[in-house]
């Protein structure tokens, strides 16, 4: 699709200067120079597409952090308890640097990185889904500080966890991830869910969630 406009506007590029610049003066110009400034325009016109593509389409990472007492990390986040989570819009960083970053902004080092499941999630009417990376990892070290955009993080047991986690998706997620340690899952859903931007908060109390893909395994 990306490859198609950028041909047609190369196209319409050489027309519109062979229509509309027939000059005299530009034909002192050589054709390197105007071949240069038409793929100038190409590619930035290219990295605004990127750049606009990367905002729409992402994937967000979650971390299941475990300590000796199998514990669970939990951030409360716009008023409500959740696994710390973040937006991974680097590629430049590998997956391990960029849960290390996570871990680092609550206080922590973790170990045994693994990849729990993938997850694609539809919010509201918004037609993109989100790619959600859940991974687990076992605590090391550090005293827990309370990350950017956060107003407390502790640990809780399970049960804790699952009672004081509002989204459903999420405990859906959750329970998956313990009852089989060693799977990876997927699955598909759609959620609808409605976040009060002047009181900086998420309304879970009666949201919904439609499974438009049930739990299965990628790997066991």
């Amino acid at each position: 699709m990306k490859t198609s406009i950028l041909i047609f506007l190369y196209f319409r590029i050489v027309a519109n200067i062979k229509k509309f610049f027939l000059l005299p003066y530009l034909y002192s110009i050589s054709k390197r120079f105007v071949i240069k400034i038409i793929l100038l325009v190409l590619c930035t016109f290219a990295f605004s597409i990127q750049g606009i593509s990367q905002q729409e389409n992402y994937s967000h990472f979650k971390l299941t952090i475990t300590n000796a007492s199998d514990e669970i990390l939990l951030v409360k986040y716009k008023g409500i308890w959740e696994l710390p989570g973040m937006k991974y819009i680097d590629s430049r960083k590998s997956i391990r640097e960029f849960t290390n970053l996570m871990a680092e902004e609550i206080g922590i080092t973790f170990k045994d990185l693994s990849l729990r499941g993938l997850f694609t999630i539809y919010k509201n009417d918004v037609l993109n889904p989100v790619i959600f990376n859940y991974y687990s990892g076992r605590y090391e070290w550090g005293d827990l500080k309370v990350p950017p955009g956060c107003t407390d993080v502790a640990w809780f047991s399970l049960d804790e966890a699952l009672n004081v986690i509002p989204i459903k998706h999420m405990k859906m997620i959750l329970k998956k991830i313990f009852e089989k340690k060693s799977y990876v899952w997927g699955a598909s859903m759609h959620i609808s869910i409605y976040e009060d931007r002047k009181l900086d908060k998420w309304h879970v109390n009666n949201h919904a969630v439609t499974i438009k893909e049930d739990f299965y395994p990628l790997s066991e």
